[in-house]
């Protein structure tokens, strides 16, 4: 499915337009909604109260919500996002950067990610990703002025590496933006 398609679709199931859903939300949203044990029409219900608006972001933007953010967030939640759409090291710390404007002071951000991969597979297309490694992760987040709650890394099982990438683990971090 193309992402005009992928919008559509998010579009018709929320009632929003096209133009106001991020691209790369589609995959994302059918994993979380179908990963729970709860039915399917319960989950769409729940999720249609809740949800308002899916917001397009751009991390490479210095104002990546452009005027779409009235007020700063209380936290963030970023899933294998920053690392996959930066060319290089520098983009992936100013990318940080740039949704930390996003966070309020004392604000939260959850992050996991991959550890040293230089690529995936998505369908025929083998996508660019910049390879960092955990200190690479710790050093953005404190160049970036947050406080390291918790970093946890973990090595890639062998049976899970099934060839759609060259990952070699995995990190979840908890940091908090500084007052």
């Amino acid at each position: 499915m193309g992402a005009p398609a992928a919008l559509g679709e998010i579009g018709g199931l929320f009632h929003f337009a096209p133009e106001e859903l991020n691209t790369g939300l589609c995959p994302c949203l059918h994993f979380v909604l179908g990963c729970c044990r709860e039915p399917w029409k319960e989950k769409e219900q729940k999720l249609k109260k809740k949800l308002k608006k899916v917001l397009p972001i751009d991390v490479h933007q210095p104002h990546p919500l452009g005027s779409l953010l009235g007020q700063p967030a209380d936290a963030l939640v970023s899933s294998f996002c920053l690392e996959a759409v930066s060319p290089d090291r520098q983009s992936f710390d100013r990318a940080l950067q740039n949704v930390t404007t996003l966070l309020k002071p004392g604000g939260h951000f959850l992050m996991i990610g991959a550890l040293e991969e230089s690529f995936y597979l998505a369908g025929e297309a083998k996508l660019r990703v910049v390879p960092v490694r955990e200190a690479d992760v710790r050093e953005a987040f404190a160049k970036s002025d947050y406080r390291i709650h918790g970093f946890r890394s973990y090595i890639m099982p062998p049976g899970l590496k099934i060839g759609v990438d060259d990952v070699q683990g995995v990190f979840f971090i908890h940091a908090q933006k500084s007052t």
